[in-house]
């Protein structure tokens, strides 16, 4: 492989990583985009219950539902409640919710509360945690409060590569164009920014593009690059 076949293949391999970098950053921007401006007051709430008939130990989980967030509630207790739902298959995977405090299995604590709000789209991709929920000890995990609302910082890795992929798509297929003619210039040996052939001269003779990265001079590559 001759050093223009290289430089194209090595532009090509850039601009995909470049892209995907943009995607993540990309999800990570509409998922503190949804954290700030999404209002839950229109989500749809489903509750499920776990535990025997009777005075024993009982899983409530409520989860809130709506484009772009999931808000999970989840409440371990001695008490009666029920629903026609078990909390097990309504619980979010992501959230660990399954599995009790070991506060509340060695009866350290006699109630566990536990909170979580998840953002992104289009699928969920980032979230935050609060526990001992809806008390003054409560405490924010992998979140960061702003202007009344909190921004995530954990990923849900799923959601969290799925948008980041679909974004980076979306970046690739809108410099696609570009991207093509850049590699196709690069392979033929012509001047990247003009298309003309190039020959021995340090710059593009048809418009004066600086040809070192073309001629090898990896010291001034991100000139061409810019």
């Amino acid at each position: 492989m001759n050093r223009a076949h290289q430089l194209a293949w090595r532009s090509l391999t850039r601009t995909c990583v470049v892209c995907l970098l943009g995607g993540v950053v990309i999800n990570v921007a509409v998922a503190w985009g949804c954290a700030l401006g999404l209002d839950l007051s229109s989500a749809t709430m489903a509750i499920g219950t776990d535990g025997p008939d009777g005075l024993a130990d009982t899983w409530v989980v409520r989860v809130w539902t709506r484009t772009g967030s999931v808000r999970v509630s989840s409440h371990r207790f001695v008490g009666v409640h029920s629903s026609d739902t078990t909390a097990t298959e309504l619980v979010p995977a992501w959230t660990g919710y399954q599995i009790p405090l070991p506060q509340y299995e060695s009866r350290t604590e006699p109630y566990e509360s536990r909170f979580a709000e998840a953002w992104g789209w289009p699928l969920v991709s980032m979230w935050y945690q609060t526990d001992k929920a809806f008390t003054a000890q409560s405490t924010f995990r992998a979140g960061v409060p702003v202007a009344g609302r909190v921004l995530p910082l954990r990923p849900i890795w799923v959601g969290f590569a799925g948008n980041s992929a679909v974004f980076a798509l979306a970046v690739l297929l809108l410099s696609c164009p570009f991207t093509v003619r850049r590699f196709r210039r690069l392979w033929q040996d012509r001047c990247v920014k003009c298309g003309y052939p190039i020959g021995v001269s340090p710059r593009c003779t048809e418009c004066g593009w600086d040809l070192a990265f073309q001629r090898g001079d990896e010291r001034r590559a991100a000139e061409d690059l810019e």
